[in-house]
């Protein structure tokens, strides 16, 4: 998957309102810390449904090669489903919108990736 700095301008498309989350990558470092179980709830609710689906999978380079192929796992209301195959939009009062990969709920609960408190907002309002 491409690394992205948080919350820098999205390269994918031409929507100029859309900023970076969650884009992680082995070669960078990226914040850590506990998040509120609230979120995480919603959050994998808004990744088990998606947006921008691609026609590949994205297996996470921050887990061990020994880890499961080809991409992660996630649950949501009892549900097993697959991240590393589309996107999710969030939007924050105003004009951004959020983009950040699937993946990006496997980066908080496996990796301890902590995302911008702008973020957590909006997807606690969503």
């Amino acid at each position: 998957m491409t690394y992205f700095e948080d919350e820098t301008a999205y390269s994918y498309g031409a929507d100029d309102k859309l900023v970076n989350v969650g884009w992680l990558d082995v070669a960078h470092e990226y914040p850590q810390g506990a998040v509120a179980e609230d979120f995480v709830r919603r959050l994998r609710q808004l990744c088990a449904a998606g947006t921008a689906r691609t026609r590949g999978w994205h297996r996470c380079n921050l887990c061990p090669r020994s880890a499961p192929y080809p991409v992660a796992i996630a649950v949501a209301n009892d549900d097993q489903y697959y991240v590393g195959d589309a996107e999710i939009r969030v939007p924050q009062n105003g004009p951004v919108v959020y983009a950040a990969p699937t993946m990006v709920i496997h980066y908080v609960l496996e990796h301890g990736y902590r995302p911008p408190a702008g973020f957590i907002d909006a997807v606690l309002r969503s």
